[in-house]
């Protein structure tokens, strides 16, 4: 008697699917940009109550911010600092809803990905000296009572064309971010780079 022939093995299941989300696709519960919640808590939270779809995702990974290169970090100073024109004067103030002068051009800056202190003559100190011959937008224009650093009182950053954008008390019809002429007040001592 001859041995009965083995059945042939049967074919692994195909894999299910993935379903990969992106930001086009994915319901608002499933953003990582919610605090302190991952998206693998919440699709398990939203596929409690239908455990009958299993869906799979890759781990995102992190990306690091980058930083503006040469001169698209000033043009992206100047649009921050456009964009919030009209915010008052506040002496001291480099966040929220009002700033000082320094403040202004510390808080423009910051969201150009580019650090510079508050306080107009630590940002001279901070700063590559440029002629003011050859100012470019997005320089910063100091101002002094004296003709030196320890005269400093006042920083703007330059638009071209003779204007400046800033924040200021000059006890106008506006005290706050404004933009002005290049020389609305005597004392143009320097310019500086970030």
């Amino acid at each position: 008697m001859t041995p009965a022939p083995e059945p042939a093995p049967e074919p692994e299941p195909e894999p299910e699917p993935v379903e990969v989300a992106n930001e086009s696709t994915a319901p608002a519960s499933e953003n990582l940009s919610d605090a302190g919640v991952s998206a693998a808590q919440t699709r398990e939270e939203d596929s409690a109550g239908s455990r009958s779809e299993s869906r799979q995702e890759a781990p995102a990974e992190p990306v690091a911010p980058v930083a503006p290169v040469g001169g698209q970090g000033a043009e992206a100073a100047i649009a921050w600092a456009q964009a919030n024109l009209g915010l008052p004067y506040s002496w001291g103030s480099n966040s929220g809803g009002a700033y000082d002068c320094s403040g202004f051009t510390t808080a423009a800056f910051r969201a150009a990905g580019i650090s510079i202190p508050h306080g107009s003559e630590a940002q001279y100190h901070a700063t590559s000296r440029v002629s003011l011959s050859e100012i470019q937008r997005g320089d910063l224009l100091f101002y002094s009572s004296n003709g030196s650093p320890s005269g400093i009182f006042h920083v703007a950053i330059y638009l071209g064309g003779g204007q400046v954008i800033h924040s200021l008390r000059d006890w106008s019809s506006w005290d706050g971010s404004k933009i002005s002429g290049i020389n609305y007040a005597s004392g143009l001592m320097a310019a500086g780079r970030a």
